[in-house]
């Protein structure tokens, strides 16, 4: 092998590699909430609805809507219907809807990465209040798996009241290591609040297989005969036989690494 060829073999294998965690049905294509606890606190239970919708489905207004927390089907009255749904990874996604007041919860139990985690999803979402509020919100929080306490509000939408399905990417190295929930919650208590999701993915960096040792050691038994008649390196230049020519060749691949 030539040492140009095994210079571009090391750097691939120390490529670094994408490890992925555990983000159970983190595009909904179980077409339900599994792997997800999912719950709405509403003075009816008609006031919100948790669905998972289809590609091409479009929902009317006032359409029946399945909703997975209640397990019944709810007539949906929002100002944003009829409404296409557009998954970003698949077949399916998660639809939340209002027609009264009410907050939503999305929630799951993962382990971070403990190399550069990035927290990633696909978000698009209409608020049809005047502004943003405590009342009317939409976070994604951090929250500690046994007691449920915040830890931290890592995406908090703000500014348009009105966002198409947009890729987010979270840096979660605060919780590198860590197990936590994620949660997402919509709370809607002054108008309708449509949001759609899909795509949640939570992966860090690998450091990849160890670069293999390319160092070249002198073999004080081989013989001149012995030695290899070629050793290439980068572009083109080769030695031949003999201890300087050697040395010349390594400095060359030393000053070369340092021009890099």
């Amino acid at each position: 092998m030539t040492m140009k060829a095994a210079w571009s073999l090391a750097a691939l294998l120390a490529t670094p590699a994408a490890a992925h965690a555990d983000v159970a049905n983190g595009s909904f294509e179980s077409q339900d909430f599994a792997g997800w606890t999912v719950t709405k606190s509403a003075p009816s239970g008609t006031f919100a609805t948790a669905a998972v919708a289809l590609s091409g489905s479009a929902i009317g207004y006032g359409a029946q809507v399945y909703d997975h927390i209640d397990q019944t089907t709810i007539a949906n009255y929002s100002s944003g219907l009829p409404l296409v749904p557009h998954p970003t990874d698949g077949v399916a996604q998660a639809l939340l809807l209002q027609n009264g007041p009410s907050t939503t919860r999305l929630s799951q139990v993962v382990n971070v990465p403990a190399n550069a985690p990035e927290l990633t999803f696909d978000l698009g979402y209409h608020n049809w209040d005047s502004a943003f509020s405590a009342a009317q919100s939409l976070a994604v929080q951090i929250r500690d798996p046994e007691s449920d306490a915040l830890l931290a509000t890592v995406y908090q939408a703000g500014g348009v009241l009105e966002s198409p399905m947009t890729h987010q990417t979270i840096d979660m190295a605060d919780y590198a290591g860590m197990q936590v929930r994620l949660q997402f919650e919509v709370s809607a208590t002054n108008n309708f609040f449509d949001v759609q999701l899909d795509h949640v993915d939570l992966q860090g960096r690998s450091a990849g297989p160890a670069m293999p040792d390319m160092s070249i050691s002198a073999d004080t038994n081989q013989t001149a005969d012995e030695q290899p008649a070629d050793l290439t390196v980068g572009g083109g230049c080769s030695t031949g036989k003999g201890g300087a020519s050697l040395l010349a060749a390594l400095a060359l691949v030393t000053l070369r690494r340092r021009r890099r």
